[in-house]
């Protein structure tokens, strides 16, 4: 079924008292290519779930929102933070969490037919707000057909508590704000209302 440098793995057919029969050689023979297929195919399974567990714990450690979904909308994995998310501004999703919530999962069928089959393709899709904060969605579907599914939450209002704290003005506090949320100066002019430079 499989050989390496050192070692051999097979497969073999022992009977008690009455000897194999040229039929049943025949069919062994013809079974053989089949079985170590089978054998390789359960190798490969097993490295792809390793390699996928592996980069699911590097998500995990990073803090990181992301979904890996068929086209039919079941989730394969998914990493914690995602599920926390999808918990948050889906309740129902804590019901069934072997498939993406249903707004989701239409959307994605929306997205399913604008991609260009066969190739990557990329969407994004906004979520109402929940808790003050909002949920970005990006979504690209692979050669597969599956979709990696990432999750970004954004707060939509500041804390006037938090800004008390460290004595800042309101439009300082808001600034930071924006800051924190990763925004240049440009996007933080355009929702400010004022010049970049300013």
């Amino acid at each position: 079924l499989h050989r390496q440098r050192d070692s051999r793995i097979g497969l073999a057919l022992n009977r008690w008292e009455k000897d194999f029969s040229e039929r049943d050689r025949s069919v062994l023979a013809f079974l053989s290519p089949h079985i170590a297929q089978a054998y390789q195919n359960a190798r490969t399974a097993d490295l792809m779930a390793f390699k996928l567990e592996t980069v699911g714990e590097g998500l995990d450690a990073m803090r990181r929102a992301v979904i890996l979904a068929g086209a039919d909308g079941k989730i394969h994995w998914h990493s914690s933070l995602a599920r926390e998310w999808l918990e948050e501004f889906f309740p129902a999703f804590k019901l069934s969490c072997e498939r993406l919530p249903l707004p989701l999962a239409n959307w994605l069928k929306r997205t399913e037919n604008s991609a260009p089959p066969g190739r990557p393709s990329f969407s994004e899709f906004q979520w109402p707000t929940s808790n003050h904060c909002r949920l970005l969605i990006y979504c690209g579907k692979t050669r597969a057909g599956e979709y990696v599914i990432t999750l970004m939450r954004e707060r939509m209002e500041i804390d006037p508590v938090a800004a008390q704290v460290f004595g800042l003005t309101p439009r300082e506090t808001e600034i930071l704000f924006w800051i924190a949320e990763g925004k240049s100066r440009p996007e933080m002019g355009t929702i400010l209302g004022v010049i970049w430079r300013t």
